[in-house]
């Protein structure tokens, strides 16, 4: 009997991890088709915004790959890497849309831009042994991680709040182009 109850486990939580592979590869497909959509309608080949996005996104994935450690493994696990870029992007091409109506939208989404670079580049990891590491692995220095720890910290919590803050400007763009 316990063998049948182990047995069911492995299938339930084999079935139940399939499911879960196969809603975040369509959510990941989806967002492209979202992004491939949102390039064709707006004509966005042209846009600034696009190519400092892109380049951002490459740096804060050099930095993933190079300082690989314990936490960005554990990011990688929770799909932070791949989600986090995808939001980036979009809300950026969203916003270069927008920076005609709200030029306080404009500096909002700089500092949204700078932070996620800086997040990703300060962000230190560790292994097993040795040193802490971060700056693409060429920083191995305790003293400094426990100071780059704490700026990353709190870039990556002004990260969020710009996020919030041109969710909260779209809104109020959206809201106002609909009253005219």
């Amino acid at each position: 009997m316990a063998n049948i109850i182990k047995i069911g486990y492995y299938i339930f939580s084999m079935i139940l991890g399939i499911v879960q592979f196969v809603a975040i590869i369509g959510l990941i497909i989806w967002g492209i088709a979202k992004l491939i959509k949102l390039f064709k309608k707006n004509n966005l080949t042209k846009n600034k915004l696009l190519l400092l996005s892109v380049i951002c996104i490459v740096i804060a994935t050099l930095s993933l790959v190079l300082n690989i450690g314990w936490i960005r493994f554990g990011m990688i696990i929770m799909l932070i890497p791949i989600i986090q870029p995808i939001l980036f992007l979009m809300t950026n091409l969203y916003a270069s849309q927008l920076f005609v109506d709200s030029p306080r939208l404009r500096i909002t989404n700089y500092l949204f831009i700078a932070t996620y670079l800086i997040f990703w580049v300060l962000l230190p990891d560790g292994g097993d042994i040795g040193p802490s590491y971060c700056l693409f692995n060429l920083v191995r220095n305790d003293a400094f991680t426990d100071v780059a720890w704490a700026m990353s910290g709190i870039v990556g919590i002004a990260h969020i709040v710009f996020f919030v803050l041109q969710i909260i400007q779209f809104v109020k763009i959206k809201k106002k182009k609909a009253s005219i």
